[in-house]
């Protein structure tokens, strides 16, 4: 397994696979720079860690030497850069080896020329198999990519329901003396894919509605100046007291498990992990005009009624109102349901 530039999801998704993959089946060996490599510590103990150098080209080079000398069977790519660099020197690697690689949701929504399309096909064509986290970029790829139905397998990132409740008992709780509410949560970077300015527009109702209520907007801000712009568009609203920007959650349970509503505004390719959380600690969830991975979250777990075209803010949708959801059959999202998948994808 190559470890890069990892999201949080591909992160547990790794260290699920390094835990819990049998070992009847698989010698596991991990390779990565230190960087991308050091926050899956402790690894287990019988997991190798090799260390590779953190400028792609350089990385692929060694893996490929690495590759050949542990005569490995099945090499697994997570981060864009190393699988693409990896599937265009694909003959550096041993030929029986099978290269298998997650998918960048980005992909699904990128805007490429028709070059870049091309060398992407051509690319991926290398591919034993492509790992996707969703049906909908499954499809979508299986269009962009032109690759056939079976070298493309769906592999839900998984959710831990008893770690998130674990937080949830054992974390103080965020909102505690915070106000009445009701504390509407929004999880995800403050990015214009997560939409986060179009419930910042849907304040004032919400305000009007209830006078106490708190919109939470958990998450990091990669370009600097996206929670400023947010908190002056609130202040314009004249709702800015009622705005609340928080970093990353360290304990995403806690905040699930208090709060009255999960509010989701992403038009990512990604499905949003934030919505599975909630479900897991039962927390309500509304998903404004949601996107094609959003949907299909929303109909896996038999949530379809919190799509919603507009944020009309009804009473109902809260903790203990009519509407929320009680607890949903999580089954697909298991951890062992993605072993189960990842077991397919990489023996078969």
């Amino acid at each position: 397994m190559a470890a890069g530039a990892l999201t949080d999801e591909a992160r547990r998704n790794l260290r699920l696979l390094l835990e819990r993959l049998p070992r009847n089946r698989f010698e596991l060996h991990l390779a990565g720079a230190h960087a991308a490599t050091a926050p899956l510590a402790p690894l287990p103990a019988d997991v190798p860690t090799h260390e590779l150098d953190a400028a792609p080209g350089r990385a692929v080079a060694r893996l490929a030497g690495l590759a050949g000398r542990l005569r490995a069977d099945v090499l697994i790519f997570a981060p864009h850069d190393l699988s693409l660099g990896m599937l265009r020197r694909r003959a550096s690697f041993p030929e029986t080896a099978k290269l298998v690689v997650r998918a960048d949701p980005a992909l699904a929504g990128a805007r490429a020329s028709l070059l870049a399309r091309r060398r992407w096909r051509r690319e991926y064509a290398r591919a034993h198999r492509v790992v996707c986290n969703s049906d909908a970029l499954r499809r979508e790829l299986a269009t962009r990519l032109s690759l056939p139905a079976e070298r493309l397998v769906r592999v839900y990132d998984p959710v831990d329901v008893e770690r998130l409740r674990e937080q949830a008992a054992t974390a103080r709780n965020p909102l505690a003396a915070r106000g009445l509410g009701p504390h509407v949560l929004a999880i995800g970077s403050i990015t214009p894919q997560e939409r986060h300015e179009t419930l910042v527009d849907a304040l004032p109702p919400l305000v009007a509605q209830f006078p106490d209520a708190r919109l939470w907007i958990l998450g990091d801000d990669p370009s600097g100046g996206g929670a400023e712009t947010l908190r002056a568009r609130a202040e314009e609203l004249g709702v800015g007291s009622s705005l609340h920007l928080v970093g990353p959650p360290e304990h995403p349970g806690a905040w699930l498990a208090h709060a009255d509503l999960l509010a989701v505004a992403s038009q990512s390719p990604d499905p949003p992990p934030a919505l599975l959380q909630a479900l897991a600690c039962e927390c309500p969830v509304v998903a404004l005009a949601p996107s094609a991975a959003t949907q299909e979250l929303l109909r896996a777990t038999g949530c379809e009624s919190a799509a919603r075209k507009e944020l009309d803010w009804q009473r109902e949708w809260f903790r203990g109102g009519a509407d929320a959801p009680g607890p949903r059959d999580l089954s697909a999202f298991e951890p062992e349901a993605a072993v189960e998948a990842w077991v397919g994808a990489l023996g078969d």
